[in-house]
C-alpha cells in the first residue's frame, strides 16, 4: 500500500511517544530531566533494512523503521517512539499530505 490514500485501518499498532522534560533543578543548581510520554497514538509500521557497523570502538546492529502517525504538530527529532519494548530515535518527521500523516523515520541501536 503506497502512502497516498492510506487507510486510516492500516495503522493497526500502537506506538508511544516519548519526550524528556525538565523537571526542576538539583541542590547543584542543574537542570534535572526525566522521560514523560507525550501521546500513545495508532500507527503503521514500515520496516526497512538493518546494519552492523562500529561506533567508539563497539560493534553496534542498528535497524531502522518507519512510522506513520496521524499528523500532529507536536512531534520533533528530538523525541523517541517506543513500540514492542524497544525505543526508536527519531531521525525526521514528514509530513505526508495536507496535515494528514506525519512519516516518522526512526532507528534502533543495539550494542553487542
Amino acid at each position: 500500500m503506497g502512502l497516498k490514500g492510506i487507510n486510516i485501518g492500516a495503522l493497526d499498532e500502537k506506538v508511544v511517544i516519548k519526550q524528556r522534560t525538565k523537571t526542576g533543578k538539583n541542590a547543584a543548581n542543574e537542570d534535572v530531566f526525566s522521560d514523560s510520554t507525550l501521546a500513545t497514538v495508532p500507527a503503521r509500521i514500515m520496516t526497512k533494512p538493518g546494519r552492523e557497523g562500529f561506533e567508539a570502538n563497539q560493534q553496534v546492529a542498528s535497524s531502522a523503521q518507519s512510522f506513520m502517525i496521524r499528523w500532529r504538530n507536536d512531534v520533533n527529532a528530538t523525541m523517541w517512539l517506543n513500540w514492542n519494548g524497544k525505543d526508536w530515535y527519531i531521525n525526521s518527521v514528514e509530513q505526508v499530505g495536507k496535515r494528514s500523516y506525519l512519516l516518522i523515520n526512526t532507528v534502533n541501536k543495539d550494542n553487542q
